[in-house]
């Protein structure tokens, strides 16, 4: 019989089979890197061991074992359900926190069956799991909005703060609130009312500092629920406006946090930890190192523990499966176009060396003016930072990079690059200079690592320069203006770049269109220019970012969706394509993706992620980013 003791948030198992279990591992999964997991505490005897384990990854520990054959460990996973935190989660939770009568009685519809049992989820899944929120993860077009509304009112939130993109504070959220509550509720929305004790505060992910601005009311709060919406814009867990998040979650009474996503996770299993850090109160500093160290790997196994935590943490449902929604046909348009040979691979290979030959003399040319300025804000910071262990190291590591370029095949100099960065970041820009600091951004990447710069800007500039100017091109050659003129309905039409927006803009109007920008440079007047598109028949299409309209927004006074240029994931153009097809929509849906025709010879528009992927590994070997340096 197993020994199970809990001490400072890790639980030891004595008499562990740890021989047999990784010998299982590598059998089942090829990998023993999973281990990272667990670490043997006691002496090993028989193949028996003592391991701790942080509590936190009780799940996955069950998960692994109960992936055997033959049921083979059976006895050992019955000791550790019912001698840890897991036992909770195999009885029947406590509900009496949820009034469903209050919806009914506050608010003016009724919920679908999919929507209600979402809520009784929500409730059941937090008390199991001893998690601080859920997500809710319907696809797009299922209602997320006044399904998350009507949470937090069974729920009997006094306050509820909501956080979502810009486009939707006015146009979704609070307009959201004042059609379905019976009565008229106190909004605060950031930037357009004043602050005042309300029992809703909407931000967008930009504004979360201006929370200060109604803190005195927030922190008399005593119920108080937090929504996120497209939470998926928080999966960085470096980024400003996750550490704001992160900072609101510490600071108030929040006893409710429901993140809201079609698409909660993109790609990578390091997209779990802010999600980890919001919802699970067991997801602390020493199992966020765990994690890294265990999950952050390309393995079966790491996939699909992912998979069973996010199972335990979201509730899924999917359009297909609660609706009726009319057809949505997806087609390729292919444009052929005069310049089209400037687009093709084989040059683009040309273009890409040739810029990297430039750039480099460019660099080498100009090397003893970066080592000025970045010498003057060295020698500044020296005299105010004096022996600092700190910036001492920081120095050790600048010389190291200087002397021997950046590897990345060295994972102790990665380590202490990205130690730096995240120095220069958070200590070093706050003490300079604003003319320092511009000198310092200026000097320091072309100082530290000429070779990531170059690539960096081969990457950032020159190929996504090359993919605008393609996009734009193709614009004049498509037959844009025959769909949207024998459209059913209106037209919205995607891109990702600012030029694509306006060079369709100035098309448009050329051929007596008149379309609704909305972008950066109008994201100012979305509410207006979304009322414009429902309201005025001759307001159409919408030409938009990606960025600033593919969430958070209904447009089924549109049939048709045109992508000017293919998304670089999949989820945006999902996200892109709902704002059309989900309820509400009465009529056949069309999706068109415009993509460059070149015949046999694969282009960049086709072969976007192919190019990608080469141009950095040519670099790579260019200038030489694993082995040496370029001298510069």
């Amino acid at each position: 019989m197993n020994s199970i003791k809990l001490e400072n948030n890790f639980y030891t198992i004595s008499f562990f089979p740890i021989k047999m279990f990784q010998r299982d591992l590598v059998k089942l999964y090829k990998t023993t890197k999973i281990l990272k997991l667990i670490e043997s505490i006691g002496m090993r005897l028989f193949g028996l061991t003592t391991i701790k384990i942080h509590k936190f990854f009780i799940p996955e520990l069950l998960f692994i074992l109960k992936s055997f054959p033959n049921n083979k460990y059976s006895r050992l996973i019955s000791e550790i359900e019912n001698k840890t935190w897991f036992k909770n989660t195999l009885v029947s939770s406590n509900t009496n926190s949820l009034n469903l009568n209050n919806i009914t009685k506050n608010m003016d519809f009724t919920l679908k069956n999919y929507q209600l049992d979402f809520i009784k989820t929500y409730v059941d899944k937090k008390n199991k799991y001893l998690l601080n929120g859920y997500i809710l993860a319907f696809e797009q077009g299922l209602g997320k909005t006044l399904t998350a509304l009507s949470l937090m009112e069974s729920l009997s939130k006094d306050c509820v703060i909501i956080i979502a993109p810009k486009s939707t504070l006015n146009n979704v959220w609070s307009n959201e609130i004042d059609t379905f509550f019976r009565k008229k509720q106190n909004i605060y929305v950031v930037n357009d009312s004043k602050p005042t004790n309300s029992k809703f505060y909407i931000f967008n992910y930009e504004s979360l500092d201006k929370i200060k601005d109604v803190f005195k009311y927030l922190k008399t709060k005593k119920n108080i629920g937090l929504i996120v919406d497209e939470s998926h814009n928080f999966l960085h867990i470096n980024s400003l406006r996750t550490k704001n998040l992160l900072h609101i979650r510490s600071l108030l009474n929040i006893n409710d946090l429901l993140l809201m996503s079609g698409t909660p996770i993109k790609a990578l299993g390091s997209e779990m930890i802010p999600i980890l850090k919001l919802l699970d109160p067991m997801f602390d500093d020493d199992a966020t190192d765990i994690f890294k160290k265990a999950l952050g790997l390309n393995t079966t196994l790491a996939t699909q523990i992912l998979k069973n935590r996010m199972g335990m943490l979201m509730h899924r449902k999917m359009k297909h499966e609660v609706l009726n929604l009319p057809p949505k046909e997806e087609k390729i348009l292919k444009i052929k176009i005069p310049n089209s040979d400037k687009y093709v691979i084989d040059n683009i290979q040309k273009d890409i060396i040739k810029f990297v030959e430039e750039r480099t003399q460019y660099y080498l040319k100009n090397k003893k003016e970066y080592e000025k300025e970045f010498n003057e804000v060295i020698e500044f910071l020296k005299e105010k930072l004096n022996n600092d262990k700190d910036f001492l190291r920081y120095l050790t590591i600048i010389n190291k990079l200087k002397e021997f370029g950046y590897n990345a095949k060295n994972k102790e100099l990665v380590i202490d690059t990205k130690w730096a960065n995240d120095y220069e970041k958070n200590i070093l820009y706050k003490i300079l200079t604003s003319e320092l600091k511009k000198k310092f951004l200026n000097s320091k990447s072309v100082v530290k690592y000429v070779n990531l710069k170059i690539r960096g800007e081969v990457l950032g500039k020159l190929l996504v320069y090359l993919r605008a100017k393609m996009t734009s091109d193709m614009i004049s050659h498509s037959n844009i203006l025959n769909i949207i003129n024998e459209a059913k309905k209106k037209t919205v039409i995607f891109t990702s770049f600012v030029e694509s927006v306006e060079a369709c803009d100035y098309y448009l109007k050329l051929n007596k269109l008149k379309p609704i920008l909305i972008y950066g440079k109008t994201s100012n007047n979305i509410r207006q220019n979304l009322l414009l598109f429902k309201n005025n028949e001759e307001s159409n299409p919408i030409v938009a970012t990606m960025q600033t309209l593919s969430t958070g927004v209904t447009l089924t006074e549109a049939n048709t969706v045109i992508f000017l240029n293919k998304p670089w994931r999949h989820t945006e153009y999902q996200q892109a394509s709902d704002r059309v097809h989900r309820i509400g929509q009465d009529t056949n849906v069309y999706i068109y993706t415009m993509s460059l025709d070149t015949g046999l010879k694969p282009n960049l528009s086709d072969k976007m992620e192919d190019i990608m992927n080469w141009s950095k590994n040519m670099f790579d070997g260019i200038i030489g980013l694993n082995n040496t340096k370029v001298k510069i």
